[in-house]
C-alpha cells in the first residue's frame, strides 16, 4: 500500500478487524508499523496486531510481535501491557489442543519455570516466563491476572504430568518418569500435587536403582538409548553399579529435603517407609 496515508491504513485496519478474514486486518496493522514508525497510530497498531493474532489463535506470531515490541520500545509505559498480552499468548499456546500434548508440556515446562534444559541466552525466551513478568513488575495491576493464569496452568499440567509419570513408571521407563516428576516438583509447593509427586519421585528412584542391577531389566527399558551409551559398556556390571549408586544417592537427597522442609507431611512418612522397605544392596 505505497500510496496510502496513515489515517486511511488505520481506518482500513479498523474496518476489517472484525471481518471473517482477520489476517486481512493484520496486514493493514503491519503496514502501518512498517510505513509510519513513531506515527500517530504506531503503538496502537502494534497492540492491535498482537491482539489480532491472539484472536485468530496464532499464538506464536502474537508472542513474536510482542517480543519485538518490548525489545524495540524499552522503557515505554505500555511495555507492561504488551508483556501481559505476550503471556496471554503463552497461555493460549500451552492450552492449544491442536498441538501435541508433549509439545505443549515442553513449552509449559519452560514458561512455568520447570524445564532446566532450555537455554536463557535470548531475552525473547526469558520474556515467555511468567516469573520474568512478576519480577519485573511486582506492583503491576495485571499481577492478579498473571498469578491466576500461572496457577491455573500449573494445576492443569500438574495433573497431566503426574498421570503420565505414573504410566511411564509402571512401564519401567524410569528415566522418562523421573524427568516428568522433576518437572512437576520443580514448580514447588504452589503445585497441589507437589508432595505426592515428591513421594512418587523417591519411589521411582528406588525402583530404578534396583532395576539397574539387573541386566535384563536394563535392556528392557532401553537405558542404553536413554543415556546414549554403547550397549557393550552400559551393560557391564561396573557401569550398572555406578548408575545404581548415583540414583540411590539422589533418592537419599530428595528424602532428606522432604524431612527437612515438610517433616509432618504424610507423603514424607510414606517416602521414608518405602526407602526402609527396600534396603540398599551393598555388595
Amino acid at each position: 500500500y505505497p500510496d496510502t496515508t496513515e489515517e486511511i491504513l488505520w481506518m482500513k485496519a479498523q474496518d476489517t478487524r472484525n471481518a471473517y478474514d482477520k489476517c486481512h486486518s493484520a496486514r493493514f496493522f503491519k503496514e502501518l508499523i512498517r510505513q509510519y514508525p513513531g506515527g500517530t497510530y504506531y503503538k496502537q497498531a502494534w497492540r492491535e496486531l498482537i491482539l489480532n493474532y491472539i484472536r485468530i489463535q496464532d499464538y506464536v506470531l502474537a508472542m513474536n510481535e510482542a517480543n519485538v515490541y518490548i525489545d524495540d520500545n524499552k522503557g515505554m509505559n505500555d511495555s507492561e501491557f504488551i508483556h501481559s498480552l505476550l503471556l496471554r499468548a503463552v497461555y493460549g499456546q500451552v492450552m492449544n489442543e491442536r498441538q501435541k500434548l508433549e509439545i505443549r508440556q515442553e513449552f509449559a515446562g519452560y514458561a512455568l519455570g520447570a524445564n532446566l534444559l532450555q537455554t536463557e541466552e535470548s531475552p525473547y525466551l526469558i520474556n515467555l516466563k511468567f516469573k520474568t513478568f512478576l519480577d519485573k513488575y511486582p506492583e503491576s495491576k495485571f499481577k492478579p491476572e498473571i498469578e491466576a493464569t500461572l496457577d491455573e496452568l500449573r494445576q492443569y499440567f500438574g495433573k497431566n504430568i503426574l498421570a503420565e509419570a505414573r504410566k511411564l513408571s509402571i512401564r519401567m521407563d524410569y528415566p522418562s518418569a523421573i524427568s516428568k516428576y522433576m518437572m512437576l516438583t520443580g514448580w514447588g509447593p504452589i503445585q497441589k500435587s507437589f508432595e505426592e509427586a515428591l513421594f512418587e519421585l523417591v519411589q521411582t528412584n528406588v525402583d530404578f536403582s534396583w532395576a539397574l542391577l539387573d541386566v535384563k531389566l536394563v535392556s528392557h527399558f532401553r537405558l542404553a538409548t536413554f543415556l546414549k551409551e554403547p550397549p557393550n559398556t552400559i551393560f557391564t556390571k561396573e557401569q550398572r553399579r555406578k548408575l545404581s549408586d548415583d540414583t540411590w544417592s539422589q533418592t537419599e537427597k530428595i528424602l532428606a529435603d522432604m524431612k527437612k522442609n515438610i517433616p509432618d507431611s504424610p507423603w514424607t512418612k510414606k517416602a521414608e517407609h518405602y526407602v526402609k522397605s527396600m534396603p540398599r544392596i551393598l555388595e
